[in-house]
């Protein structure tokens, strides 16, 4: 990711005193590494992100500064969306995949990734929505919106266990 280059001045000063920058953060970077570019870009001591994205997801991430790093928490209560490509292992009738996917649209219990920033305790998240509006077996996208703290690649796992096969998130991105 690189920088448009500097900002104007008058902007610089505005977005210094309290602002969320909505950044399309592409794959490779962390979250933590786009807030420090945000951060030194304008020059602020304090900048900070509300929901991490693994460096391997694209998509938006929101970057408090000023007397917006308050309102992070209330950020973070909010669901999320994003979308992916899931890639199927073995046969699935193209009719049982919405069908499935439709009976995941509640409270699910889900245990973090081993690789991940939680203790790994059991938990209930919400899928608020999951369609599935292309299916071009084996990959299959996926339209979520669940509760922040959701792991889609995990729910992925889940729907092609739930479809009797195994399954991968090839591609996510948080819109």
């Amino acid at each position: 990711m690189t920088s448009p280059g500097p900002l104007p001045a008058e902007v610089t000063e505005r977005l210094r005193d309290g602002a969320f920058l909505l950044i399309d953060k592409p794959r490779g970077p962390s979250s933590h590494q786009v807030t420090a570019w945000v951060r030194d870009l304008l020059g602020v001591e304090r900048a900070g992100h509300a929901g991490t994205l693994d460096p391997n997801v694209s998509g938006l991430l929101w970057v408090g500064v000023g007397r917006a790093l308050k309102l992070i928490p209330l950020i973070l209560e909010f669901p999320k969306r994003y979308v992916g490509v899931m890639v199927l292992h073995g046969p699935v009738p193209a009719a049982e995949i919405g069908r499935v996917a439709a009976e995941f649209q509640s409270a699910i219990f889900q245990t973090p990734p081993v690789r991940s920033a939680v203790k790994r305790e059991r938990r209930i998240r919400r899928i608020h929505r999951l369609s599935v509006p292309e299916i071009a077996l084996p990959r299959v996208l996926l339209d979520v919106t669940a509760d922040s703290g959701t792991y889609v690649r995990t729910l992925a796992v889940d729907l092609g266990e739930a479809l009797g096969t195994e399954a991968h998130l090839e591609e996510l991105r948080r819109v």
